[in-house]
């Protein structure tokens, strides 16, 4: 329960942008809680690269995770693994949000 009291104080950190945004300049701390609520802040796992469209923020990881988030309410919705190594990139479809490259 502490967890999970934690991981609702991180998110409520996370700054909304405005859906009329196409890109946002942030702070390199900005998405710390949001990191540390998914638990890719630690020595181990870190976020490796980010990818963003109005409905989802996609965060690639050292360990060759995919995280999908939805960014109405910041709601973790998807994980993936392969054991490839590191995602260095990852993007989404301007044309269909539902599709993710990596």
């Amino acid at each position: 329960r502490e967890r999970e009291r934690e991981r609702r104080a991180a998110m409520a950190r996370v700054p909304v942008v405005p859906e009329s945004c196409t890109h946002a300049l942030a702070e390199g701390d900005a998405l710390d809680g949001l990191l540390s609520a998914l638990r890719l802040d630690s020595s181990r796992l870190k976020c490796s690269c980010v990818g963003v469209s109005r409905r989802w923020l996609a965060l690639g990881t050292s360990a060759g995770g995919l995280h999908l988030i939805q960014r109405d309410g910041w709601k973790p919705r998807l994980i993936l693994t392969h054991k490839e190594g590191a995602i260095t990139r990852v993007a989404c479809c301007p044309h269909d949000e539902d599709f993710v490259a990596v």
